[in-house]
């Protein structure tokens, strides 16, 4: 008997135990996946965490700031002394320091209310204020700080004390006070008091009364 050496053929029924324990693995693999898939799905369900929902901060109720208001320490004349005194006043508290140094002037403008000397003439407006770098305060008047005649030597000094003591006593910011009527500087407003450099509160330290 010779030997071949072709491949051994197989017989119908090793042909059909082999298909039947093919279909048996995939079965039993698609089984094996299903479960673990199935499985996984249970276990993710069971052991998910919910995703906490912090609450936001509400940014605070602020009011608009013509809303607010300042307390502010203006100066007016002594009637008994020649000097100052302090008026202690209610002021809006504008959006910028420009509008908190105009609604001090109107105020100075008004009128004492505690009988104290009148140190601008009604009309008087602050036109606008500008603060440079080194602290010192450009306010630029309405001709109206002149009144109707140049003021005397007393008179002028009045006005400029309390100018600079309400600006620096009332905004840390300003430091000195520089006058300009109309846009222009101005080097006096009367002829007595010298108005060409910036002017510190310091220099009106003595100006309050002592009673005061």
């Amino acid at each position: 008997m010779s030997l071949g050496r072709g491949k051994p053929k197989k017989t119908k029924d090793g042909e059909a135990s082999a298909k039947k324990g093919g279909f048996h693995w995939k079965r039993w693999a698609f089984f094996f996946a299903f479960v673990i898939i199935a499985g996984g799905a249970i276990w993710f369900d069971q052991h998910r965490v919910e995703p906490q929902i912090a609450e936001i901060p509400r940014a605070f109720d602020t009011a608009p700031a013509t809303d607010r208001s300042d307390f502010v320490t203006l100066y007016f004349g002594d009637t008994e002394q020649v000097g100052l005194r302090p008026e202690l006043r209610t002021i809006g508290a504008g959006e910028s320091l420009e509008a908190r140094m105009q609604a001090c002037v109107r105020e100075l403008a008004a009128g004492s209310l505690e009988g104290g000397l009148a140190v601008l003439p009604p009309q008087t407006r602050l036109r606008g204020a500008f603060l440079d770098t080194w602290g010192v305060a450009y306010l630029d008047f309405t001709r109206d700080i002149l009144g109707r005649r140049a003021p005397d030597d007393g008179e002028e000094w009045l006005v400029v004390a309390a100018i600079v003591r309400t600006m620096c006593d009332n905004f840390s910011e300003v430091r000195a006070v520089r006058l300009l009527i109309d846009g222009e500087m101005v080097v006096s407003l009367g002829g007595y008091m010298d108005l060409e450099e910036p002017l510190r509160a310091e220099e009106f330290q003595d100006a309050v009364s002592a009673r005061s």
